[in-house]
Parts: C-alpha cells; sequence; structure tokens
C-alpha cells in the first residue's frame, strides 16, 4: 500500500463526505484532488525512473571496476621477483616502466576513456 493510497483514501472517506451537502463543492475537491494525485503519481515514477537509471549506472560502472581489477591483478601477477628489487645503477631508477607496469597503464587509460 502506497502513501498516495493512503491519502487518497482519506480523501475519499473523510473529506469529501464533509463536502456532500454542496455538490459543486465536491465537484471541485474531488477534481482538485485527482489533478494533484496525479502529479503526485507523476512526480514519484520520475523519482522511480531516475533511480532506476542510477542503479542500473551504477551496475555498468561496478562491473568495469571489477574488470580493471581483475585484469589489473593478473598482470601484475605475471610481473617477475626481479621487478622489484632496487638497482644500484642510476639508470634503473629512470627506467622504472616494466612490459607489465606499462600494459597496467593501458587498461586503466582504457577503462577511463570508457567511462
Amino acid at each position: 500500500m502506497s502513501i498516495i493510497h493512503i491519502l487518497s483514501a482519506y480523501i475519499n472517506t473523510a473529506l469529501l463526505p464533509l463536502a456532500s451537502s454542496s455538490l459543486t463543492i465536491r465537484r471541485d475537491m474531488t477534481n482538485y484532488c485527482v489533478t494533484n494525485i496525479s502529479a503526485l503519481e507523476k512526480k514519484v515514477n520520475n523519482i522511480f525512473q531516475a533511480t532506476s537509471e542510477s542503479m542500473s549506472h551504477r551496475k555498468r560502472l561496478s562491473a568495469n571496476v571489477e574488470a580493471v581489477l581483475a585484469t589489473t591483478t593478473y598482470r601484475l601477477s605475471r610481473q617477475r621477483k626481479n621487478d622489484f628489487k632496487l638497482r644500484e645503477d642510476d639508470t634503473a631508477l629512470t627506467n622504472l616502466q616494466t612490459e607489465v607496469r606499462k600494459a597496467v597503464f593501458v587498461v586503466l587509460i582504457c577503462s577511463l576513456v570508457a567511462v
């Protein structure tokens, strides 16, 4: 049972009988209530639709994040132990890009472009 249904039931059982003495007032109250309840239903439907679209976008985003995480985990697991060791020469500090790091970088960039 929705709030709008409860509101409509209250109007029909409590308020409209109070206007039973005047047919014009009762008709105007009925028209006013129907118009406002219809407007409320449209607003609630818009909220539900926006929420639904937001949830589906969130699910797609979550699936993308999981795919990127799985790919990154796989790529990093393929990295050799020697890649983690710091070498004594100065050229090692300038050449920190391994094939695995490049692959992870490409995956992350591609996932950002896709979003």
